[in-house]
């Protein structure tokens, strides 16, 4: 994912590269997910307006680990 606009922390990768070995893949040659999209998604709600019990209610049962997006 990309995450662009103003106040983004920039010019910098979040995760891991595990490389491309066989061993490394996931199924039929995939890369391991290393960022749950929900992490992602919850700071660009949170700085629209979203507030700890809104999140609650878009992603139930998942205990959220928003990433370091913002300034």
């Amino acid at each position: 994912m990309f995450v662009m606009g103003g106040g983004v922390k920039g010019r910098r990768v979040l995760g891991g590269w595990p490389g491309l070995k066989p061993e490394m893949l996931e199924g039929p040659g995939d890369l391991p997910v290393w960022n749950n999209y929900r992490d992602i998604l919850a700071p660009v709600l949170t700085q629209h307006g979203a507030d700890a019990q809104s999140l609650a209610q878009v992603f139930p049962n998942f205990p959220l680990q928003p990433l370091p997006l913002y300034s």
